[in-house]
């Protein structure tokens, strides 16, 4: 009888949609594909754009929430009764196990979501699952380690931190067009921009409350703002009003989300990220990646990344730091342009998947069986 190849990796995740946690995994799975031949396979509580993408990598299934089939052609696991590992992307993601037979595999939780995501999607009995005697946890950022320690429980010890990637060489691509004349904006007009999902974590409302206060400081030319995200419509349409009611509808621009948000990011200024709650933005990765400095409050993951020298933080929720961080910025191009430069650099050197995928593939391999 021949050998026995490579036990599959086995990777559950908690949507195709394009959103931080599966764009993360697709990086890394794509990088993985190239590296290692050992096999592998997704499973998706939810279907989404991205797609696709995956099934040109590995064998994908969609199940429902419950752990049962779900979605256009769903597949029998059967086969998946003895992997290498089974590796949980986000937390909510462990319900995906229920399909699976019984294993006896190293656990992997990588965690993503900081306590009001935790709590909005996750239960007793999907805690009950995670927190097994072979898990192991991975932190997307200092601040989900801690959480997971101060909030669950989770011996800081037992936890790793792998920071979020993206493949920065995306943004070697030339941009296609300038984005800013479809909304009017008037050349040599700066940006302020975020890109997000429209919901309270996110905080469109401190956003448009920040784009008040700017837009009221003497800024020549004037600033303009600009969202680009979905969300639920609802969420969306409440946003709309407010900008209606606050009178900057001609100065505060929401767009409806793109498959690429790079070539907005170029016309960015500065990117801004107002959210009151986020683990480590992959979008602040990507605004560094064409030399763009963030602003952001101390919460959350993304001051690990800015510090002191790829942008600015300031304390939550004082807004009117916040304002006056982004108007300096404006103020000082020489200042800006230098912020963008590190902000680029510390992403080549740390986050580039080409760097962080390696790490993340080290840990696995230790893990694995």
């Amino acid at each position: 009888m021949g050998s026995r190849g490579p036990r599959p990796w086995v990777f559950l995740g908690h949507t195709f949609e394009r959103v931080g946690p599966p764009i993360f995994l697709l990086h890394f799975l794509r990088w993985l594909a190239e590296h290692d031949p050992r096999p592998f396979e997704v499973i998706s509580l939810t279907d989404g754009a991205l797609r696709p993408a995956f099934e040109e990598l590995c064998p994908v299934t969609v199940v429902d929430a419950h752990g049962t089939p779900g979605g256009p052609g769903p597949r029998s696991l059967g086969h998946l009764s003895d992997p290498g590992l089974v590796y949980v992307n986000t937390a909510i993601s462990v319900r995906a196990a229920r399909l699976l037979p019984t294993v006896d595999a190293p656990w992997i939780a990588h965690v993503h979501e900081l306590e009001v995501g935790l709590a909005l999607h996750t239960d007793q009995t999907d805690w009950t699952d995670l927190d097994r005697p072979d898990t192991h946890w991975i932190a997307a950022s200092e601040a989900v380690a801690a959480n997971l320690t101060t909030r669950h429980g989770i011996g800081r010890g037992s936890i790793e931190i792998h920071h979020e990637m993206i493949d920065a060489s995306r943004s070697e691509r030339p941009g296609t067009e300038d984005l800013t004349e479809r909304l009017a904006i008037p050349a040599g007009s700066p940006v302020i921009g975020t890109v997000g999902v429209v919901n309270w974590r996110k905080a469109p409302d401190l956003f448009l409350e920040l784009a008040w206060r700017i837009a009221r400081m003497p800024l020549d030319p004037a600033p303009h703002f600009v969202w680009v995200g979905g969300g639920h419509a609802d969420d969306r349409a409440r946003f709309g009003e407010d900008i209606r009611a606050a009178g900057l509808e001609d100065r505060v621009h929401l767009v409806a989300p793109v498959e690429d948000p790079i070539d907005w990011m170029r016309a960015f200024s500065v990117f801004v990220l107002p959210a009151r709650e986020d683990a480590f933005p992959l979008a602040c990765l990507e605004a560094a990646s064409v030399s763009c400095p963030t602003v952001c409050f101390d919460s959350g993951g993304m001051p690990e990344f800015v510090e002191s020298d790829a942008g600015v933080v300031v304390p939550y929720p004082d807004l009117d730091r916040f304002a006056l961080a982004v108007a300096d910025l404006l103020r000082d191009p020489s200042r800006r342009v230098a912020l963008g430069d590190t902000a680029r650099s510390k992403l080549w050197d740390r986050h580039h998947v080409g760097i962080a995928a390696p790490r993340l593939h080290s840990a696995l391999t230790t893990w694995a069986r």
